[in-house]
């Protein structure tokens, strides 16, 4: 997860924790799925809150879906190629724990050569492009 998202000013807002309600609902989710079994409220994390303030690609706002469920919960969804960037990002983490997640969700997703192409290049944006 990103951060929250600012409705007035279109633009996303790092939060630093989970406000105790939507941990609530995350634990009720994982207790009401048998197919989470094993999965800690950390199942969806602020992991990637930090490329916030790093730097998402170039219009990834622009390609963001919206989805509403109920009166109280409005979901931002990102874009295949900006979620396909992201989750290159995040498996390049040499020793990162969710690694293998990443990894698996990349097979999953089966990106082309063009679509890796745009999130390594998007990736070279980086400052710390040379370290990851």
């Amino acid at each position: 997860m990103l951060g929250n998202w600012n409705s007035q000013g279109a633009e996303l807002v790092r939060i630093e924790e989970f406000p105790t309600e939507v941990e609530s609902c995350i634990e009720r989710v994982i207790d009401n799925h048998p197919e989470f079994e094993g999965l800690s409220k950390r199942w969806i994390n602020l992991g990637p809150a930090r490329l916030a303030q790093v730097g998402l690609p170039e219009g990834f706002e622009r390609r963001l879906t919206t989805r509403t469920f109920g009166r109280r919960l409005t979901l931002h969804l990102l874009g295949r190629d900006d979620l396909l960037a992201l989750k290159l990002y995040a498996s390049a983490d040499e020793f990162g724990p969710r690694q293998d997640i990443h990894f698996e969700d990349l097979r999953v997703l089966n990106p082309t050569f063009e679509e890796l192409d745009r999130a390594v290049d998007w990736m070279r944006t980086l400052s710390d492009f040379e370290q990851v």
